[in-house]
């Protein structure tokens, strides 16, 4: 009836092509999700230790660290 998970993750992301070292990242969550019935409720932090020229400076906001919630509604 009432599930609570504590989950995160952990990666990294390199993006590079022959003639380019373009940027490379490591991005985390952690977060608490509180199922209930066919409900699920997911409190998450997020970041990564991209800086402004990772975001290429257009929307750095992108990459800045931020607090997520979710809801999931599990369909039959």
């Amino acid at each position: 009836m009432f599930t609570p998970t504590i989950s995160g993750v952990v990666g990294h992301y390199d993006f590079k092509t022959a003639a380019l070292d373009v940027f490379d990242y490591t991005y985390w969550n952690a977060g608490l999700a509180l199922a209930v019935d066919k409900l699920t409720f997911d409190f998450r932090y997020w970041d990564t230790d991209a800086g402004e020229t990772d975001c290429f400076g257009v929307l750095p906001s992108t990459c800045d660290e931020r607090f997520v919630f979710s809801v999931t509604l599990a369909l039959p």
